[in-house]
């Protein structure tokens, strides 16, 4: 059962069960988007296995990072930094390609997506295109508010942003407005922050401040929306299966809904769920929740296994196809999991990371540090676990349970997650969940 279901995920990221070979689609194989492909599963079709942690090369990028690299279908690594300028990286020797920027004022957090045939698309605060070698294609600037998230790109070639004022934009690959969708709040205030995901039939769902959990039409017609307990600031996810993994920042919770819009389970964090969550091979849902748990949850919505850091975890994770986990730090460390939630190397940057990796071809790990480095990890001389650091909590934990239970422990004590969101939020931060909360 277990080989199927890595089968079928396998094809389903890769795009070969959504005939995502047709020209303006997303670069089939590659961690082309937010979270690697248009489900966000975070998932990848390659082998990490021999992966061994060591750095294969640096590069500084000169300017913070809070964004996830994106590789394109010649393995050029994109970069977004915080001075609103994206560099594009040889994967190979780490020599940079080119740089290039939009005279707007910038969404700061906007990951790269990249087409079959090379065009680059970029949220700066309006929708931008570029060619392959870095020239503007075209830049949508006549949409009725600014754009708040990621694009996604579908296997047709549409793009998918969510933006300012509760709305989702629909547009077509020669940058003209396909559809917008409004969702159930116009101030300015609400907004679909969360990257919209595209499941398997095409239907798109995409998250709010306004509480609700919207699926879309490929039609931009409403099929349903599911209300939450609270604001909806991440990317839902998309399994297999079709349920729909989205957390929850002030009800502290996962829900995991049904294709039809009803509630699976709901998973009681003990903390607020602000990164996307992230799905392995054998269709465990790994989330960080408050600051400082990092969750494995059955498909059930049992708990699998917690893993601790005392504060220091609060971002989204990446998967090989091997199962390896591969769980960014705010204590400077990229630990690599095995499937059981033990350490199997870990790997120091020069600073805290805070946003998630992106694995490509050859089970090559990208991260970026938030002070503008940006590491390529595939080599020997990985950090062992350090004395103590040797695995999840207690050992293998599955005494959790779904709606209301499932998780042990709490966020470190007198430094509340919206405590530090705030704090860092006033000291200029522009990471992702982090803006979002000012």
């Amino acid at each position: 059962m277990k080989k199927w279901y890595t089968a079928v995920m396998a094809l389903l990221i890769s795009g070969s069960l959504m005939g995502s070979a047709l020209a303006g689609g997303p670069a089939s194989g590659q961690w082309s988007m937010m979270h690697g492909n248009a489900e966000h599963t975070g998932l990848s079709i390659y082998n990490t296995s021999d992966n061994g942690g060591g750095l294969l090369w640096e590069r500084d990028v000169g300017h913070a990072v809070y964004s996830e690299p994106a590789i394109g279908p010649d393995g050029t690594v994109y970069v977004h930094a915080r001075d609103g300028v994206l560099y594009a990286y040889n994967e190979n020797d780490r020599s940079m390609q080119w740089s290039t920027s939009y005279d707007c004022v910038g969404v700061l957090h906007s990951t790269p997506a990249i087409t079959d045939d090379g065009t680059i698309y970029v949220a700066f605060e309006q929708l931008v295109a570029f060619f392959p070698n870095g020239t503007v294609k075209w830049a949508l600037t006549n949409l009725q508010s600014s754009v708040e998230s990621s694009p996604t790109i579908g296997s047709d070639g549409t793009i998918y942003v969510g933006g300012a004022s509760d709305m989702l934009y629909a547009v077509n690959s020669d940058g003209t407005l396909k559809w917008q969708f409004h969702g159930d709040d116009s101030s300015i205030i609400a907004k679909m922050t969360g990257t919209p995901a595209i499941g398997p039939d095409g239907t798109i769902y995409v998250g709010s401040t306004d509480h609700e959990l919207y699926a879309i039409n490929p039609d931009g017609t409403l099929k349903w929306k599911y209300q939450t307990g609270g604001q909806i600031l991440a990317a839902p996810v998309v399994g297999m299966d079709g349920t729909i993994y989205v957390g929850d920042y002030e009800d502290e919770a996962l829900y995991a809904v049904n294709p039809d819009g009803t509630l699976k389970w709901k998973f009681d964090a003990n903390g607020s769920v602000i990164p996307t969550p992230t799905i392995g091979p054998d269709g465990t849902i790994y989330v960080s929740a408050g600051i400082g748990h990092f969750y494995a949850i059955n498909p059930d919505g049992t708990l699998k296994w917690d893993f601790s850091k005392d504060g220091s975890i609060f971002v989204s994770p990446a998967v090989g196809s091997d199962g390896t986990i591969y769980v960014p730090s705010r204590d400077r460390n990229l630990y690599a999991l095995n499937p059981d939630g033990t350490v199997k190397w870990t790997f120091k940057a020069s600073d805290e990371l805070w946003e998630s990796p992106a694995i490509g071809e050859g089970g090559t790990v990208y991260v970026c540090s938030i002070d503008g480095k940006l590491y390529a990890i595939n080599g020997e001389n990985a950090q062992p676990p350090s004395d103590g650091d040797t695995g999840n909590d207690g050992g293998n934990d599955t005494s959790g349970g779904n709606d209301g239970g499932g998780s042990s422990g709490s966020s470190t004590p007198g430094f509340t997650a919206p405590m530090l969101l705030i704090a860092l939020g006033v000291s200029g931060s522009a990471a992702l969940w982090m803006r979002r909360m000012k």
